[in-house]
């Protein structure tokens, strides 16, 4: 793990950040792919994490931790800037077994119950856990409560997931890390399968826009968000970065494509959840 980060962390520090004074470049973002993990919370406290995501000219943000009080805690600090995804993990190392442990249900039912939350997520999957009955559970109370389901995970995966609930919404993390003729054969295939593009680097390499993902981002102009996936502490020491590049590849678009991505999208997913309904008495 320790490598992985040091690795992803060298990319920031290599990457540069965007330089482009373009109006698609410099509007305001919906980050739909924030974490406030526990190993945050001492040395960024609340309001100095709103303040740094704020800075990046976020103007509302998607936020998930492990545990869940971290997203707690963000919601009371600012509940119109933040919205509340609920994390399936209670530990980090949880993330290797949360499949296969039934008391999950029972705790996303709690705190669904107790709680409003935009969506279920972000939560790592792979094609053989697919099927256990935690995962038909949770499909099944996102279903029930009209929610999304932010997935990690490859194409295959997000596939057997339309297979338990075929009118899902999923927010797809980081497109697959797929290339950009397998996002587009799913989501022409998936009308409620959105993609956000956190740490997707590799479709703007040295600063130029692959020709093949800039014709799916246009010719799918609907269906994809941003975020800056604050997943290790260390990240945030760099989030300028990760959202730099992102704003330019806002600035390779024309401006109504770069402002769906950049906020429309996720404004418009939000919609279509129980998010927005008045009268819950939840917080």
């Amino acid at each position: 793990m320790r490598y992985v980060i040091f690795i992803i962390l060298s990319l920031f520090l290599t990457a540069g950040v965007a330089q482009t004074d373009s109006p698609a470049a410099q509007q305001p973002v919906i980050d739909t792919h924030v974490h406030y993990n526990e190993d945050m919370w001492e040395s960024l406290p609340p309001k100095t994490a709103i303040e740094e995501l704020r800075k990046l000219g976020i103007s509302r943000a998607w936020v998930s931790s492990t545990p869940d009080k971290g997203t707690r805690m963000l919601y009371a600090a600012d509940p119109e800037f933040i919205v509340p995804v609920l994390r399936t993990y209670r530990y980090h190392d949880h993330r290797d077994i949360w499949f296969d442990d039934m008391t999950v249900i029972d705790d996303l039912k709690k705190r669904l119950k107790d709680h409003r939350y935009a969506a279920i997520g972000e939560f790592h999957l792979d094609i053989e856990d697919a099927r256990s009955p935690v995962i038909r559970g949770m499909v099944a109370l996102a279903k029930q409560h009209q929610i999304i389901l932010h997935v990690h995970s490859d194409a295959q995966t997000v596939e057997s997931l339309f297979q338990l609930n075929p009118d899902a919404l999923i927010l797809w993390a980081h497109a697959g890390f797929e290339k950009n003729n397998v996002v587009k054969r799913l989501l022409d295939s998936y009308p409620t399968l959105w993609a956000d593009l956190s740490v997707r680097r590799d479709i703007i390499p040295k600063g130029k826009l692959n020709d093949g993902w800039r014709k799916l981002l246009i010719d799918h102009s609907d269906r994809f968000t941003l975020g800056v996936d604050t997943w290790a502490v260390q990240v945030w020491m760099f989030v300028e970065i990760a959202m730099g590049w992102q704003r330019d590849v806002l600035s390779h678009l024309p401006n109504e494509v770069a402002t769906r991505i950049a906020s429309t999208n996720a404004d418009a997913l939000l919609r279509q959840t129980s998010w927005n309904q008045l009268g819950t008495g939840k917080k």
